[in-house]
């Protein structure tokens, strides 16, 4: 204690700096907790940055993995457009093969087929609805030619005469075998110039009646000779 000092300064001082110590003690417990705290909060940082990192670098890899790929999708989608059309082109050039061909398919299998020549000649059909009704004409076209498909139709055989109530043999596509039990006249059909034709064949009525008896299992079956042509390119043939 210096001289001259009273005992009340010298406490004053004392407390003074009791204070400050426990502030500083205070101080430097807290800054050790704090930094104990930053430090983990650093090193929780320095991950999530080092995550977002490889996070950014798998982002980028898949993005020009990305555009690769829809760049390869660009040509892809213009090759598949090419295609496209070019398919549409032929099926539309087979569509209207199919419609030229009608007139030349037998009667029986041009009516079943109404429906389908309608779509076919309908622009506003899609490709893929052309396509499938294209089929069915072709696939219908193929199981009619390889059967005998017997009918019962009024057809106008005669250009001028009235429609008759005929009893048909169709052998396939190629010919066919019609018969007027009223009348006992036979026709002969078969494609001709420009479309299917009948042809009056009076003297065929008995045969081609006992061909029909034949057919429906109605007598003993035996050989009955009927005429035929061989087929050469629509609007020819040889009659055998």
């Amino acid at each position: 204690m210096l001289v001259g000092e009273s005992i009340e300064t010298v406490q004053n001082a004392a407390t003074e700096w009791a204070r400050i110590r426990s502030e500083t003690v205070r101080a430097e417990t807290e800054w050790r907790w704090q930094k104990v705290f930053l430090e983990s909060t650093l090193e929780a940082l320095t991950e999530r940055t080092r995550i977002l990192e490889d996070r950014r670098d798998y982002l980028e890899a898949t993005a020009a993995r990305e555009r690769g790929s829809v760049a390869e999708l660009g040509l892809k989608s213009e090759e598949g457009l090419e295609l496209l059309q070019g398919a549409g082109e032929r099926v539309q050039a087979l569509s209207v093969s199919l419609v030229e061909l009608r007139s030349w398919l037998p009667p029986r299998l041009s009516e079943a087929l109404e429906f389908s020549y309608r779509s076919l000649e309908d622009p506003s059909l899609s490709v893929s609805e052309r396509m499938q009704t294209a089929a069915t004409v072709l696939n219908r076209c193929f199981q009619f030619n390889s059967a005998i498909t017997y009918s019962e139709e009024i057809l106008v055989v005669e250009t001028g005469q009235s429609a008759r109530f005929l009893s048909v043999l169709y052998w396939g596509l190629s010919h066919a075998y019609a018969l007027d039990s009223a009348e006992g006249i036979a026709f002969y059909g078969s494609p001709g110039e420009k479309e299917w034709v009948w042809e009056e064949q009076a003297s065929l009525g008995p045969t081609v009646a006992r061909l029909m008896v034949l057919y429906h299992d109605e007598a003993t079956p035996e050989f009955v000779e009927v005429p035929a042509r061989l087929a050469n390119p629509i609007g020819t043939s040889v009659q055998e």
